[in-house]
């Protein structure tokens, strides 16, 4: 091929391929909006789990997103509230959780109860990786929500989202980018609870020792996105065994 041809072919094959790339970008891009709009609907569905007590032996606060609402759940029993109020049933249970909220939604959550309490719940972080809350809005929001907190009680407990990337809505290559944001917001997760001394139960880890990854029929409901009562059954036992949540409440 001589010198004048490949200049032609060159930039021709350079174009061709930049929109396959633009092409397959567009369709993720697309798939990926009609994918979550998806998933909030079926957030629509969910009732949060609450037990007020008159004359409580101890009280709880339970604030963050779907996950602490329990979207997923077969019944509201079986999200980590329901299975707290099972477990200790002297415990009132206060739930402010909304589906959707993102980290900075948490301290108006915070901001609308009085203490004290024996336990804060705090679960929340997926829908920052879903919607690319940045580093550092999300370092701020977060020592904003811990500083409440700790106002409202002596023990609070920061649980994030399994790796969103491992979600079976997300196919390539969103699955690897949402999987970077979610190890990149844990190690932010992990920091801020480590500088105001809040215990962090981490959920995300990469796919290779990620229990969802491994187990995604059992652990992600039908919208492919939220836990299933399983898998709060498996969160509620690592918060157990990784925090000192039961021996607070078994005091009362």
């Amino acid at each position: 091929m001589d010198h004048d041809a490949q200049q032609v072919l060159w930039p021709r094959l350079a174009q061709g391929v930049t929109g396959v790339l633009l092409g397959i970008a567009a369709a993720r891009a697309t798939d990926f909006a009609v994918t979550v709009r998806r998933a909030y609907r079926y957030s629509e569905r969910a009732t949060r789990f609450e037990r007020r007590l008159d004359s409580p032996r101890c009280r709880v606060l339970i604030v963050g997103d779907s996950t602490a609402v329990g979207l997923g759940c077969v019944s509201t029993e079986e999200s980590v509230a329901g299975r707290i109020a099972r477990e200790f049933p002297y415990a009132s249970i206060e739930n402010h959780a909304q589906c959707g909220a993102r980290v900075a939604n948490v301290l108006k959550q915070l901001e609308s109860v009085s203490g004290p309490y024996d336990a804060v719940l705090i679960a929340v972080g997926g829908n920052d990786v879903i919607r690319g809350t940045r580093e550092r809005a999300l370092l701020r929001g977060l020592e904003a929500v811990l500083l409440r907190a700790r106002e409202l009680s002596r023990m609070v407990i920061v649980t994030n989202s399994a790796n969103v990337g491992a979600a079976p809505m997300f196919g390539w290559p969103l699955n690897m980018i949402l999987s970077r944001r979610s190890l990149r917001l844990r190690r932010a997760f992990a920091q801020v609870c480590r500088q105001h001394r809040v215990r962090f139960v981490n959920f995300t880890y990469r796919f290779q020792r990620d229990a969802f990854a491994r187990q995604r029929e059992q652990y992600f409901a039908e919208d492919g996105l939220h836990p299933t009562s399983a898998a709060y059954g498996y969160c509620y036992t690592v918060l157990k065994r990784r925090s000192a949540l039961i021996h607070a409440l078994a005091g009362g």
